[in-house]
């Protein structure tokens, strides 16, 4: 997985990403990553490796917050979500927080 960051200025410094391991209802996996050393215009590869899936339908829900909002926004309101099938038999990361 890469991290693209569009702005034009500004690092990725500020910003966080939940990714988030789900199958039916149960969170299986959480882990939080600080996205450093992002420069402007340019992307950078990101490592999120999937816990031990078993044969129920699995998602990973990928969410972005900024650290500090702008002060007319809610604290950690998301900027972006995506949530993707997770394929296959992975292997358990100890990065993850698993339940």
């Amino acid at each position: 997985m890469k991290v693209e960051n569009k702005l034009w200025f500004t690092t990725l410094d500020d910003y966080t990403l939940h990714a988030e391991v789900r199958a039916e209802g149960e969170t299986l996996a959480t882990q939080q990553i600080k996205l450093r050393d992002v420069a402007p215009n340019s992307e950078a590869p990101l490592q999120i490796t999937l816990p031990q899936l078993d044969a129920r339908e699995a998602f990973l829900n990928i969410t972005v917050t900024k650290d500090f909002p702008h002060p007319l926004q809610r604290s950690r309101t998301p900027y972006r979500h995506l949530s993707v099938p997770a394929e296959g038999k992975h292997r358990a990361a100890s990065a993850f927080r698993t339940k």
